[in-house]
């Protein structure tokens, strides 16, 4: 009686870590917020790119 609940619960704990080995991914805890990451990342090339093409102007320069 006892191994019919307790595989599907060992299995339900595993997925997380199968489903990271087969997406060869690295963990990320709940505390992690991805999307604050990325725009970290991408913010400086973003700008750059943004600038190059004059759709922002160039910082003015301190006096």
């Amino acid at each position: 009686m006892g191994s019919k609940r307790s595989i599907p619960a060992t299995a339900y704990k595993l997925r997380p870590t199968y489903v990271r080995m087969r997406k060869d991914s690295h963990y990320r805890g709940p505390g992690i917020h991805d999307e604050q990451l990325q725009v970290q990342r991408n913010a400086p090339r973003s700008l750059a790119k943004r600038r190059q093409l004059g759709y922002v102007p160039e910082p003015a320069e301190a006096s």
